[in-house]
Formats: structure tokens, C-alpha cells, sequence
């Protein structure tokens, strides 16, 4: 499950971090990169009020001010918006 979570030791940022499994007072999170700092790895478990929601899709702008192709805008009418899926990892 991938969620929106504010950030343990800076409560003002917002971090979308990949929900591992519960562990004593919190979630076990994990990011993507994980050769980047910034997941329980650093932090340790996220309290639950820190979880704010599921991630459900990811939605990518159009670029202001650039000329688009037909062929350009219909691919990214077709993958501006899609769902977030995560079978790889699952909370438990």
C-alpha cells in the first residue's frame, strides 16, 4: 500500500512512502530508492496519526507553454493519470 504520510521529524513536508507491515506504534515505511535517506530505515516506525491516506493514482501535468504532437497529447491522455498498484509489497 502506498501512502501520504507526514514526514516524523519535520511534520510540516508531506512524503508518499511505501506502507511495509505494522510494528510496535507505527508502520514500517519504505521508499523507492533505497539508496536515498528518508524511510524507517533513518526514522524508524511512523506513528499511525502520521498516516494521512492511501495513495490511489498519480497524476502527471501538461507542460505549459510547449507545443504538443497529436501523437504526444493522446500518450499523455493516456498515462496522465494512472493507478497506483503495489503487489509487491503489502501491509499486514
Amino acid at each position: 500500500c502506498v501512502a501520504v504520510l507526514r514526514h516524523p521529524l519535520q511534520q510540516d513536508l508531506l512524503v508518499v512512502k511505501r506502507l511495509v507491515e505494522r510494528r510496535d506504534g507505527g508502520w514500517w515505511v519504505l521508499g523507492d530508492n533505497p539508496d536515498a535517506e528518508g524511510d524507517s530505515r533513518v526514522f524508524g516506525t511512523v506513528p499511525p496519526e502520521l498516516v494521512l491516506g492511501r495513495v490511489l493514482a498519480r497524476y502527471r501535468p501538461v507542460t505549459p507553454g510547449r507545443q504538443r504532437s497529436v501523437g504526444v497529447l493522446a500518450s499523455w491522455l493516456f498515462s496522465a493519470v494512472r493507478p497506483v498498484a503495489s503487489r509487491r509489497l503489502r501491509a499486514r
